[in-house]
């Protein structure tokens, strides 16, 4: 289910007043009544929910001990990953409403659940938005993973929820690659890779990406930087080109990575230009008094959603050269177990920096299979042929 935060706060704005929390929650779902002592809520969580904490999802009445004597209750109104975000009132025993408080999945008070249909008819619903988002690493830090995993914790933390980021890192060694220039400030020139050579080099490392991010040490440019470089033929990635340092002071001050903070921002254009926005980035992350953070909730994501739906779509109708070489992997394992098609003829791959080295530069198409599909592919690669 979507995010419910904007509809539950359409019916009842933030720091209104809505009574007791268990009389709140029935304005919201049909449950109850649950009564008013913790044994109560508890007797009618048994009797018409779950304590299976596990199974708990977005819509859901939530029971807790917050009070030994009389318990708690909320509604989830959105799943943020390893925490709960609640729709309450009475949280601070001041009868008001809240929707920001988060949860952690694993808080001791949890209880149970009760599962209902809402009361409420929802207003204009906030799509999630899943972006794939290849990292092509020509850095070799050894907390890559860690920093994109920053990166992708925090465009969920400041987008409320609605935007999940799927990665994956592919290690490349480009010890020389042409530039061109994508901006000049102050006489400045800030230079990123050239598009032809990114086209060839870049796009064919993950064809099935919404954006690649390209990161670098730094290659001559005025100071550590990033550029968002819009795709030149329809169906193409974007390009998020970072060239960055890996120094603990940054993270030490802002408590993130200078690479964490990049990507952040060249992700906030790129977002911004595929909801057809005016694009706010700048406004947000350099004038005083305002952060990054600031501009994830101003996103349309609903305008997002269905541009990247229409890129996907491109994807799939852009015809393939007769000389590119379709790469099936299995979802299980993706980075040991790769075949390659190409002119009709079969190559298995259980090394990924092999597989990498061999398909270096040549245009291929990807194309991730469950791992029960996978085994019929190797048992029997003919029947994919077609």
């Amino acid at each position: 289910m979507t995010d419910l935060k904007p509809t539950f706060e359409h019916y009842f704005p933030e720091g209104s007043i809505g009574g007791q929390c268990a009389a709140f929650a029935e304005k919201l779902v049909a449950f109850g009544p649950v009564g008013d002592s913790l044994a109560s809520k508890l007797a009618y969580m048994q009797a018409h929910g779950s304590s299976n904490l596990s199974d708990i999802q977005v819509g859901d009445v939530v029971f807790t001990d917050d009070s030994k004597v009389n318990g708690h209750i909320f509604v989830v109104n959105a799943d943020l990953g390893n925490c709960w975000r609640a729709t309450e009132s009475n949280y601070n025993l001041d009868q008001k409403i809240h929707h920001t408080r988060l949860v952690p999945k694993n808080f001791i008070g949890l209880k149970g659940h009760v599962r209902a249909p809402l009361k409420v008819q929802i207003i204009n619903p906030v799509p999630m938005v899943n972006l794939k988002i290849s990292i092509v690493d020509n850095i070799h830090w050894p907390d890559i993973q860690q920093q994109a995993q920053q990166f992708a914790d925090l465009a969920k933390k400041w987008s409320n929820g609605v935007l999940t980021i799927e990665f994956n890192i592919l290690a490349s060694n480009f010890a020389n690659f042409p530039l061109q220039v994508a901006a000049s400030a102050g006489g400045v020139d800030f230079k990123v890779p050239e598009s032809t050579w990114r086209r060839n080099n870049l796009c064919p490392l993950a064809p099935a990406a919404d954006a690649i991010i390209f990161a670098t040490n730094p290659i001559g440019n005025a100071g550590e930087q990033g550029y968002m470089i819009d795709p030149d033929i329809s169906g193409e990635p974007f390009i998020l080109f970072i060239d960055a340092l890996n120094t603990p002071v940054f993270q030490q001050t802002y408590g993130y990575t200078e690479f964490t903070k990049l990507c952040l921002h060249e992700l906030s254009h790129m977002m911004f230009r595929m909801s057809g926005q005016p694009d706010q980035t700048h406004f947000y992350d350099f004038t005083a008094g305002h952060t990054l953070a600031e501009a994830y909730p101003t996103i349309d994501y609903g305008a997002l959603a269905a541009n990247l739906e229409l890129r996907r779509k491109q994807k799939l109708t852009t015809p393939m050269d007769s000389n590119t070489i379709v790469v099936f992997r299995d979802k299980a394992d993706p980075k040991q177990t790769i075949w390659l098609l190409e002119n009709a003829e079969w190559s298995g791959f259980s090394d990924f920096t092999t597989y990498q080295g061999y398909l270096h530069g040549r245009p291929s198409v990807l194309l991730d299979l469950d791992h029960d599909q996978f085994v019929k592919l190797v048992a029997n690669p003919e029947v994919y042929k077609s």
